[in-house]
């Protein structure tokens, strides 16, 4: 139930012209989760894994593989720095077709590291994009026909 919450709020940031997009995002669909470390900072293999299995916990989609077996893609474009010894992680997440086409861009959000989460600043920034999702802050359609 809580879920079906999620994505309505998800969803509902969609004006009228983007129906295609509620189809394309809803819930059984399948979904490559894409991190994309735009400065060089993130230690890949468990940013990525850390990614994957935190999409698979919070939305009801289907983690693939391959953008070949995948409905859509969830970009995920992000960079970290240190703020006082420890890190901040950035991500600006994106909803992409499978061929490359952006069909929607969130606006960037931030994670700190503590005690909370691990010490793992990525976990900290993708609860800032669900909560935001939750909250139907801070996203805007990509496609100009969605911004009627």
């Amino acid at each position: 139930m809580a879920m079906a919450v999620v994505m309505m709020a998800f969803l509902s940031c969609w004006t009228a012209g983007a129906q295609d997009l509620g189809e394309l995002i809803a819930p059984g669909k399948k979904v490559y989760v894409e991190v994309v470390d735009t400065k060089g900072t993130l230690d890949f293999d468990d940013e990525v894994k850390d990614c994957k299995q935190l999409t698979d916990d919070q939305f009801e989609w289907k983690v693939v593989d391959s953008k070949d077996e995948a409905d859509f893609v969830l970009q995920l474009s992000m960079w970290r720095k240190k703020v006082i010894g420890f890190p901040r992680c950035y991500m600006t997440p994106a909803i992409l077709l499978p061929d490359g086409t952006e069909v929607w861009q969130g606006k960037e959000v931030k994670g700190d590291a503590s005690e909370f989460n691990g010490f793992r600043a990525t976990v900290a920034a993708y609860w800032a994009f669900v909560k935001s999702v939750k909250r139907n802050k801070d996203f805007a359609p990509a496609v100009e026909d969605n911004k009627k």
